[in-house]
């Protein structure tokens, strides 16, 4: 099971019973000695799973939400220095794009007191849209999720989750 497939499998146990409207809400959170906030579309689960990526087993915390067939979610992963949290960001978008299935344009992106970032949108079909945003600090790398039906998730909606992630 690749990495990618083990987040939605733990995202969809850590959501199976939720399927709140958007209700957006701005949360507060810290870890790997990072302060941030993020503003979810209705009250965030939190779950964890060891994962293997980048040649290393690692801890890959999920907060998410689920409204309708719209899934919100953050992942993040300790590292060590901003070396391995930059290579790890980068490791979490190869198993995205392998679990989506094509090649996905990146494009860089602008998050204040973040060492790096860029976003990753996957082409809408009729069943599928998706957008991400894979950032890197001195202590962590972040995935942020926004996926579901075009019916359920427009790109307006998937940019205001992605763009409201905040670093204090």
């Amino acid at each position: 099971m690749s990495i990618q497939n083990s987040f939605f499998f733990v995202l969809g146990l850590a959501l199976c019973a939720c399927t709140p409207t958007l209700d957006w809400r701005t949360t507060p959170l810290n870890s790997h000695g990072d302060r941030y906030a993020l503003t979810f579309p209705g009250k965030a689960l939190s779950a964890q799973k060891n994962v293997i990526l980048a040649g290393s087993s690692h801890s890959l915390t999920l907060h998410a939400v689920q409204a309708d067939t719209a899934q919100f979610a953050l992942g993040h992963i300790a590292s060590k220095d901003a070396a391995q949290a930059q290579a790890l960001a980068q490791a979490l978008a190869q198993a995205f794009a392998a679990n989506m299935g094509g090649e996905l344009k990146r494009t860089p992106a602008n998050v204040a007191k973040a060492l790096g970032a860029f976003d990753v949108t996957y082409a809408a079909t009729p069943n599928r849209y998706a957008q991400t945003r894979f950032i890197w600090t001195n202590t962590a790398a972040y995935e942020l999720l926004a996926l579901g039906k075009p019916q359920d998730l427009s790109p307006e909606t998937a940019d205001t989750f992605i763009r409201s992630m905040t670093f204090e």
